[in-house]
């Protein structure tokens, strides 16, 4: 009982102010988070080889190149 009482008697000393914080997040919040969201990649990076790599990179040149000389004659 006693100790309850000092314990008790202690934290009355001390004051805690609590900052008033919005809880919910805003439209403009919301929207940030969304944007900054971290993008999946739909294929495993340890899976790429370097070929593989460069046929990414390569045939979307490659195709391009071919539909406009195509166009062109």
């Amino acid at each position: 009982m006693e100790k309850d009482r000092e314990i008790d008697k202690l934290l009355k000393k001390y004051t805690v102010e609590i900052p008033d914080f919005p809880m919910k997040k805003s439209k403009m919040e919301k929207l940030a988070n969304w944007l900054c969201e971290k993008a999946s990649f739909p294929i495993p990076e340890e899976r790429i080889t370097f070929k593989g790599m460069v046929c990414i990179q390569v045939i979307p040149i490659v195709v391009s190149l071919a539909v406009s000389v195509w166009m062109i004659l």
